[in-house]
C-alpha cells in the first residue's frame, strides 16, 4: 500500500542515514519502527504480586498510649527498640 508522509527534513535525513548504517532501506526501517511501537502499546501490563500486610487483632491501644501526642509515641517506640538519644 502506498502512503505519503510529510516528515521533518532533519528527521528524514537522520532516518535515511540510520537505515544506511543498518544496511536496510528507509521503508523497512519505518515499517519495523511502527511494528515495534504498536507491539509496545499492545502489551498487557504484568500482573503484580499480591502482598499480604499484617493486621492487628487486639483490644486497642496499650495503657499510656495517646495517638494525639506524637512525642510520647516516639518515646514509647524508642524505649521498645532500645534506642537512646544523645
Amino acid at each position: 500500500m502506498l502512503k505519503t508522509l510529510n516528515l521533518d527534513g532533519e528527521l528524514l535525513y537522520e532516518a535515511e542515514a540510520f537505515a544506511q548504517q543498518q544496511g536496510t532501506s528507509l521503508n523497512t526501517l519505518i515499517e519495523n519502527l511502527i511494528r515495534e511501537t504498536l507491539r509496545h502499546y499492545r502489551r498487557k501490563p504484568k500482573a503484580r504480586k499480591k502482598i499480604e500486610l499484617p493486621v492487628f487483632h487486639g483490644d486497642g491501644l496499650q495503657p499510656g498510649v495517646d495517638l494525639n501526642n506524637s512525642r510520647t509515641l516516639i518515646d514509647l517506640m524508642e524505649a521498645e527498640s532500645g534506642f537512646t538519644r544523645c
